[in-house]
């Protein structure tokens, strides 16, 4: 079931390196991207100052963090990177059986967003393998918990919003958007997104 639209606020921004920004993670003290133009992971502090970055062949579009190391979810590939945050070097690689277009760690399991299924999919972190799902507001881009509920970018009928989704009750509800979200972060207090199209991340603020 899903509610009628509502909209949301920018209260804060903050401009990336790069030029292409997809996925986004928060690691406590800083942000996690993947640049889809450059090829590029960047670490970047709230100044918008680059910390570190590695170049990643395989083009990426979204991005967690799970305490330890930098996630990776490669659509190409149809892969997920486990990254050593040190020295960007790859710890291990799962496959996914589809188009992975989201990714989260919710503190205690991991979740990707499944673009052609419309699904967000609770899966093994050892071999990948899925566990459950649940519906989702539209194709998922970009993939954050809030410690209550999942969110989301996506599109319908080629408009943008930002879903909430309730894991318990499967009830979603939808917020207008000015921007494309490629990305999306909890920082434990706020929702980040990406926004590529104007090369910035943002903090959000629902009206």
């Amino acid at each position: 079931m899903m509610n009628a639209v509502q909209q949301v606020i920018i209260t804060e921004s903050v401009k990336s390196p790069g030029r292409s920004a997809c996925g986004l993670a928060w690691d406590g003290e800083s942000f996690w991207y993947y640049d889809l133009a450059e090829h590029t992971l960047f670490q970047v502090a709230l100044s918008g100052e680059v910390l570190k970055k590695y170049y990643i062949e395989s083009a990426c579009c979204d991005t967690t963090f799970d305490g330890q190391h930098v996630w990776q979810a490669s659509p190409t590939t149809m892969q997920i990177y486990i990254l050593n945050p040190h020295d960007g070097s790859v710890v291990r690689t799962l496959d996914t059986p589809d188009k992975c277009s989201g990714l989260c760690y919710t503190g205690n399991e991991f979740v990707r967003g499944s673009w052609i299924r419309k699904e967000i999919i609770f899966f093994d972190p050892e071999d990948g393998k899925e566990l459950r799902a649940i519906k989702t507001g539209a194709s998922t881009s970009g993939l954050t918990f809030d410690g209550s509920f999942f969110w989301h970018g996506g599109e319908i009928d080629g408009e943008s919003f930002l879903f909430k989704v309730d894991p318990k009750t499967g009830e979603i509800e939808k917020f207008s958007v000015e921007f494309s979200i490629s990305g999306m972060t909890f920082d434990g207090e706020s929702l980040w997104a990406a926004d590529s199209s104007n090369n910035r991340f943002v903090k959000l603020e629902i009206a």
